[in-house]
């Protein structure tokens, strides 16, 4: 009976004591300190389900804190260049050195939709990368989306003198996916693909399946970029050249979003290149 007591009463106070210290752990998470985890005890295995859901809960809480510091740096750094003409445009109006005519108004409109769309951009790249993307699947004909947005693209590369080709081959699988998040990820490529070829260059958009898989591939006969950058490309505002920055309308978060909508679809998009100058490929691959 001793033995039965004491048992019971041994186990309850190992509980208490656990409890206290995953208690303990979230208020020093609550001060700030992140990297505090909990150690799984072997006393219970409601104990353990508790301080593994505690400690998955602190590593998504310490990626969360440090994807909203990055966005808070590089966001700073972003708006310091349209804020600059933004204040020199209107101190030069305000002591006469420009005319507020129609030239300077439009400088000034330039610069404020260039800061209303890198606010979006962030918004839309930070909900990316915390996977909270919401996504609305159907089981959708690839190869008649591309084809749509495709279309769309076309007088925007007539007007900047590239030829825009389509090639959809005919045994494309059908794929469960969203056909909004999907048309964004192409809007993106097509814009970036746009955005780094060349006067009289031609972009090709290929789609075909492989191994139960469907592909969508943008080429284009552009800059290119070493191969070294082939990952770094993904990541937020990143040049792989300095010469790649193109008009500038686009905040450099285009490829980011594109990766992450296609993640979410338990796809992969890679990048290839053989190196300046030899133009660039981007791969989309989706689950047939």
């Amino acid at each position: 009976t001793a033995f039965a007591v004491a048992s019971v009463v041994a186990r309850r106070l190992t509980r208490t004591v656990g409890a206290v210290a995953v208690a303990a752990a979230a208020e020093r998470i609550a001060t700030g300190d992140l990297g505090v985890r909990v150690q799984t005890p072997a006393i219970g295995r409601e104990l353990a389900q508790l301080t593994t859901a505690f400690n998955a809960m602190a590593d998504r809480v310490a990626h969360t804190e440090a994807t909203r510091r990055r966005l808070i740096g590089d966001l700073a750094h972003e708006l310091r260049t349209p804020l600059a003409a933004l204040e020199a445009t209107v101190d030069a109006v305000a002591e006469g050195v420009l005319p507020a005519d129609a030239t300077t108004m439009a400088t000034l409109h330039d610069e404020t939709d260039r800061l209303s769309h890198l606010v979006a951009d962030m918004s839309a790249v930070s909900r990316a990368e915390e996977r909270v993307l919401v996504l609305e699947p159907e089981l959708l004909d690839l190869g008649r989306l591309v084809e749509r947005v495709v279309s769309s693209h076309r007088p925007g590369f007539v007007a900047a003198g590239c030829v825009l080709v389509l090639d959809a081959g005919p045994a494309v699988p059908p794929v469960l996916g969203d056909p909004r998040r999907l048309g964004e990820v192409l809007d993106n490529l097509l814009a970036n693909a746009l955005e780094h070829a060349e006067a009289g260059g031609t972009v090709r958009v290929v789609v075909r399946g492989a191994a139960g898989s469907a592909l969508v591939q943008v080429s284009d006969a552009g800059r290119g970029f070493s191969p070294a950058d082939a990952e770094r490309i993904f990541e937020r505002f990143y040049r792989a050249d300095p010469a790649r920055t193109g008009s500038g309308i686009h905040s450099g978060v285009g490829l980011t979003i594109a990766r992450a909508i296609v993640e979410a679809h338990g796809g992969t998009l890679t990048a290839a290149s053989g190196g300046p100058g030899t133009g660039a490929t981007f791969t989309v691959a989706l689950p047939g």
